[in-house]
Parts: C-alpha cells; sequence; structure tokens
C-alpha cells in the first residue's frame, strides 16, 4: 500500500462512517443490544487510552448503536403504539401515486408531538399539497413489507374516514411535485408505448406504466437501475449541465451546481441516493471556490454518514447500500484498477473502451452480493450494456427536461433515438433469458461478498496482491457458476407465491416450469415473473388458470411471451379473449390440472372435493375446511383455521414446497 492510499483510508470519515454503519445495524438486528453498547463503549475507552489509531472506527461503532437504539426507543416505538387505535387529525398530501389497479396516498400525520408518514387508502379525493382531516385507523405494515417500509419512513398504514378537505400548502415540495407532474404530461404528450413508460421511469421517477415485460427485461439485462431516479440522473442534472454550459468558467459552473444541488433534490426526490449524490456534489462543487481537492472516498463516507445521523433507518434501504457500493465500486475501486490494465494498452480507443467497461464492472461486482441476497441473481450482461447507454441516458435526460419545461416537441423530436436505444437495447438483450444467472444456492451472498472484497484488495494494496486477488476472483466466480449450474439441474420444487388478488403454484424442474393460476389470474404477472428468473427457468411449458376470467387472460398472455410458453390451457372465455389477440401459444380450453411423473396439481375453490395431490385452494370458510386433497395450499389471509394437511400463503409473499427426484412432495419450507 503506497502512501497515498494510506492518506486516503486515514481519512476521518472513511475511518469513521463504515463502522457507524456496522454500529447501526448491529443495534437495529441485535436484541441485547445494551451488552454491544457496554463492548463497543469498553473498545473507545481502550482505543482512546491505548490504541489512538482505532478511535474513530470505535467511535462510529459506538454512536451507531446508540443512535439506533435511542430512534427506536425515542421514536420508532411511540408511533408504533398507535397501531390498532382510530385518530382524527390532519394529513399532508404528500404524494399521490397510481399503479393499474389502485390508487395510493403518502401523507404525513404528527401523531403525539412526533412527524411522520403513513400509507393511506380510502376515498381521500384529495391533491398534493392538500390538507385534508380525517379519522384514520391505524395499523403496522404486513410483516413482509415492514423493513421496505421502514427505509421509506413509513412505520404506519392508515385507511381513512369521514374526510373533509380544509386547506390546500403550497411549499416547495409540493411546487416540485406539481412541476414533475406538468413535465410528465409534456412527455406523455409526444411519446407513447413502451417509449413512454420507460422515459417516465428513468427522468421522473414514474413507474406506473412500466409492464411486468419491461421490467423483466431490465433485470435480466442488468439496467434496472436506469429506470429508476438515483444518483445518476442527479449527477448527470447538477454536474453535467453546468459543465456544458460554463466549461471554461469553473467557478461559475461549481456555483451553478451548488445552488443546482437543492433544486435537484426537490424536483427527484429526497429519495437516499439522490441525497447521497447531492451531498457528495455539494462536497466536490464547493471544493474549487475554496481552492481545495475533495477526494471521491471521503465525500462518499462523509455524505452516507450524515444521511445515516439524520436518517438511521435508511442503513436498511438496499437501493441505498447499492447506490454506496455502486459509486465505490465504479469512483474509488474501479478507477485505481482501470488504470493498472490500461497501462499496457496502446491503442487510445481500446483503452477508453476497456477503462470504461473496467469500472463498470467494478460497480457490479461490488453491488453483487446486495443484488444476490435481494434478487437471487445478476445479469451477465450489465457490466456491458450500462457503459454502452450512459451516454445516451446523458444526452436523453437533458433534452427530455427540456420537453418537459417547455413542452416544444422539436425536444421530442431531438430525444427520439436517445430513447429508442435506452427502450429497445435493454428490451433485446432481457429477452435472453440465459443472460441472467440464477445464485439463490447457500452461500451464494457470502460467495459474492468475498469476490467484492478480492477487487477491493486488488485495488489497494500493492501490484504483489494483483495475482492472488485475480486469482482467488476466478476460483469463486468459476464455483458460483458450477453452483448455478449445479443447482439447476437438480431443481425439483414447486413455488408458491400470491399478489393479493390471485395465487399460481409454479412447478420448477431444472429450467423449464409448469404454472397453475388460482383465482382470476389478474395481478399475478410480475410475481410470477420475479419468481421464474430467480429459479433461472427459461421456459414455460404449461399454463393453466381453472378460473381466469378476460382480464386475467391479459396476465396470462403476459407470462407466456416472457417465457415462451407453447401451450395455454384455461377457462373458455379467456381463451376465446386469447385467441383474439394473436398469441403465438397454442391455446386451449381445458382442466385446470398439471401432472408432474404422477404428482398432481389442481386449483379448486374452497369446500370443494378436489382429490389431487396438491390442491390450491381460493376462498373463506368459518370453521376448518374438509378437503380429500394429499396437500391443501389456502390462498385467503381470513383463512384462519386450517386442516392437518394445510398451509396459508394468504398472508406470505411465496413459499417453496421440495420435490425428491421422483416428483415426490416433501413438506419442507424453504
Amino acid at each position: 500500500m503506497d502512501k497515498n492510499t494510506k492518506a486516503l483510508l486515514s481519512l476521518p470519515a472513511v475511518r469513521f462512517a463504515p463502522f457507524f454503519a456496522a454500529g447501526l445495524l448491529a443495534g437495529y438486528y441485535f436484541l441485547s443490544v445494551w451488552i454491544l453498547i457496554v463492548v463497543a463503549a469498553a473498545l473507545f475507552a481502550l482505543s482512546v487510552i491505548k490504541l489512538r489509531k482505532a478511535v474513530l472506527q470505535a467511535a462510529g461503532l459506538l454512536a451507531g448503536l446508540l443512535v439506533m437504539t435511542l430512534y427506536s426507543a425515542l421514536y420508532i416505538a411511540p408511533i408504533t403504539e398507535y397501531s390498532g387505535k382510530t385518530v382524527r387529525g390532519e394529513l399532508f398530501i404528500e404524494e399521490i401515486s397510481n399503479s393499474q389497479d389502485r390508487q395510493q396516498v403518502t401523507a404525513e400525520i404528527n401523531l403525539g408531538g412526533r412527524k411522520t408518514s403513513l400509507r393511506v387508502t380510502g376515498q381521500i379525493n384529495a391533491a398534493v399539497g392538500d390538507i385534508v382531516t380525517a379519522d384514520i385507523t391505524l395499523s403496522l405494515p404486513p410483516e413482509k413489507y415492514r423493513t421496505a417500509e421502514l427505509t421509506n419512513g413509513v412505520l404506519l398504514y392508515g385507511t381513512a374516514g369521514n374526510v373533509s378537505r380544509t386547506a390546500h400548502c403550497l411549499s416547495p415540495k409540493t411546487a416540485a411535485g406539481l412541476l414533475r407532474e406538468y413535465c410528465i404530461s409534456n412527455v406523455k404528450s409526444c411519446f407513447d408505448g413502451d417509449m413512454e413508460a420507460v422515459l417516465l421511469s428513468m427522468m421522473f421517477g414514474d413507474s406506473s406504466q412500466l409492464t411486468a415485460r419491461l421490467e423483466d427485461a431490465f433485470a435480466v439485462s442488468g439496467t434496472s437501475h436506469f429506470t429508476v431516479v438515483s444518483g445518476t440522473h442527479f449527477s448527470i442534472f447538477a454536474a453535467i449541465l453546468p459543465e456544458l454550459l460554463f466549461k471554461k468558467k469553473k467557478r461559475v459552473g461549481a456555483l451553478i451546481s451548488v445552488a443546482l444541488v437543492p433544486v435537484g433534490i426537490l424536483f427527484f426526490g429526497a429519495t437516499p441516493s439522490v441525497l447521497r449524490a447531492g451531498i457528495m456534489l455539494l462536497i466536490l462543487n464547493s471544493a474549487p471556490l475554496f481552492c481545495r481537492r475533495s477526494e471521491c472516498l471521503n465525500s462518499l463516507c462523509f455524505a452516507a454518514a450524515v444521511i445515516m445521523l439524520f436518517s438511521p433507518l435508511t442503513v436498511l434501504d438496499a437501493g441505498f447500500a447499492m447506490s454506496v457500493l455502486g459509486v465505490f465500486g465504479a469512483a474509488v475501486v474501479g478507477t485505481r484498477i482501470s488504470a493498472v490494465i490500461c497501462r499496457r494498452i496502446n491503442r487510445p480507443l481500446l483503452k477508453k473502451a476497456a477503462g470504461a467497461f473496467v469500472i463498470s464492472a467494478c460497480a457490479v461486482i461490488l453491488t453483487a452480493p446486495v443484488s444476490v441476497a435481494l434478487f437471487g441473481g445478476i445479469s451477465l450482461v450489465g457490466a456491458f450494456l450500462a457503459p454502452i447507454l450512459l451516454p445516451f441516458l446523458s444526452v436523453g435526460m437533458v433534452l427530455v427536461l427540456l420537453l418537459g419545461f417547455t413542452g416544444q416537441a422539436v425536444f421530442a423530436l431531438a430525444a427520439v433515438p436517445s430513447a429508442a436505444v435506452l427502450t429497445y437495447v435493454p428490451l433485446f438483450f432481457g429477452q435472453i433469458r440465459q443472460f441472467w444467472l440464477p445464485l439463490d444456492f447457500g452461500g451464494a451472498a457470502y460467495i459474492a461478498g468475498l469476490s467484492a472484497a478480492m477487487v477491493v484488495t486488488a485495488a489497494f494494496f500493492g501490484d504483489e496482491f494483483h495475482r492472488l486477488c485475480a486469482d482467488m476472483f476466478a476460483l469463486l466466480t468459476a464455483f458460483s457458476v458450477a453452483m448455478s449450474l449445479f443447482s439447476r439441474e437438480n431443481r425439483h420444487e414447486i413455488n408458491f407465491v400470491s399478489s393479493g388478488k390471485s395465487a399460481a403454484a409454479l412447478v420448477c424442474i431444472k429450467d423449464e416450469a409448469a404454472l397453475l393460476i388460482s383465482g382470476s389470474g389478474s395481478g399475478i404477472t410480475r410475481t410470477a415473473a420475479e419468481c421464474l428468473r430467480k429459479n433461472g427457468i427459461t421456459h414455460v411449458s404449461f399454463i393453466s388458470a381453472p378460473e381466469a376470467d378476460i382480464n386475467g387472460s391479459y396476465s396470462i398472455e403476459e407470462l407466456a411471451a416472457l417465457f415462451g410458453a407453447e401451450r395455454i390451457a384455461t377457462t373458455q372465455a379467456a381463451a376465446n379473449a386469447l385467441r383474439r389477440r394473436d398469441t403465438t401459444a397454442e391455446v386451449t380450453a381445458g382442466e385446470g390440472i398439471i401432472n408432474i411423473s404422477g404428482t398432481t396439481l389442481a386449483a379448486a375453490k374452497t369446500g370443494s372435493d378436489c382429490r389431487e395431490d396438491i390442491v390450491l385452494f381460493s376462498g373463506y370458510k368459518r370453521s376448518v375446511p374438509e378437503n380429500n386433497a394429499g396437500i391443501a395450499v389456502y390462498f385467503s389471509a381470513a383463512q384462519k383455521l386450517l386442516p392437518e394437511n394445510g398451509v396459508n400463503i394468504g398472508e406470505q409473499k411465496e413459499f417453496t414446497l421440495m420435490l425428491n427426484k421422483n416428483e415426490e412432495v416433501s413438506l419442507t419450507l424453504r
């Protein structure tokens, strides 16, 4: 390790922030937190007395534990005690999102002197910025969504009744929201179809029009981060634009960038990744004003520490983790490794291309542990596509924002080439399902973490470690690929997923799957597609939806198109609707039964006399429902009483029944 690297790693923010994050995580997940606080305090005292070089690390760990403990006791606990109560209060409408089947309102309310955000349902009929008075029945978010909602600052759900509108408050935040809605309407007037959905999601964070086909394609191609407003978008807005306008006047450009930071945060929304980028840009662009040089790693650690200090639950946000790790991988680790590799390349064009790929690959490698833990795999082409799409995103973003602000169609015409590349390149690569590498075997996330550690070690330590780290990285990568192929070849399981409106049983054997839908079929597409992608499924051989209606046939058709289903067996009504829409699959009206080497699966109403080996029941009975199935799987949150052979997926997102190689069912849940 050279002197410059040692100096960089000894900077205060670099030494403090990682241990502060570790303390926050420990304070949230460990029950005996006071024991950890005592241990951390002892370590801090020891470092003050003897190990002076470790003072900041020990201080960060102790501070993280104390901050999360106090935040949980003084803020989270008093607010969550309101669960189960009905209060009458004023709601400040912050955001209204419209999905395909419902409207969701995010509002701020004062509970016992503490302001908190709620997800509110009910007939509110208000606009962003309105203040409404209502009776709010409060409840905790469902267990499976609780951590995700905590990262968004949402501690409670609410159902509104007896609503009366009191006032309209035009704050800077609501003004930015109205401006964003105006921009979105101008974009909608010039684009439609897939291109419109992608542009609205990429440029404004409005993902309501993204279809399951688009979401799946961006996931398989490794470009999902382009479809959300992140630090990349904010950097383009607040850094590249002043650079283009004031290239020769560095101080003027820096002043404008600093001024644009709060504007961009308001316009794009104060998400953790946007805040991280905003603070980093403030540090980066204010440095020339004071004739100082800023270090990217120091700025990154400082920004992360500030965000986590004022919003401790941000440490749980996977998007924030991927944002920080992505910047660390690209701007810090990637630049160091690309410099070493590019020394051996003489051709300038090839050197630039290799440097861009190495930087992008390092970002993918550093974010891989989070991606594997959350999504069950990684894309094999994301590192190649990201540097290709980034210039088009920069150009397209500037032109689309100008279109949004002015409404002039000439900017739409100029943005069409960039918009086409941003839409159809991911769609093309997303259709090749072999580009998704499923890594759902035990310990996959830890192996990804070790691989990332090898890359970081190679970046920060001397040349003598490069060969060792490269060999270890290659070995871990080969092992991960081998385990992925082994898991796929030996996959024999039934995955059960639910969406709130329908449920599905997905029989996964090797890289093929058979799918059985219970209910109308509506709303199951995204959940089923995600499950099939995690399992590395490249082909759905059979789809059966015995209760599907015409609306549900759209979900069936979309899943069939995503995974190349050759045959769809469904009800007569859904079959007629599918035939009219020119689907490529063979559509037949048949019974909703799947037979896998003698194991039969069927879907039926709760209480019916269905004698198959596994039956997916929908509906509700107050008493214990009688059945003649081998295994009874119920899809109903209200079905609390179950028979001995029954399980309920109404309150779970998914679970799995394992099969042996003879397709015999085991009741082991995964």
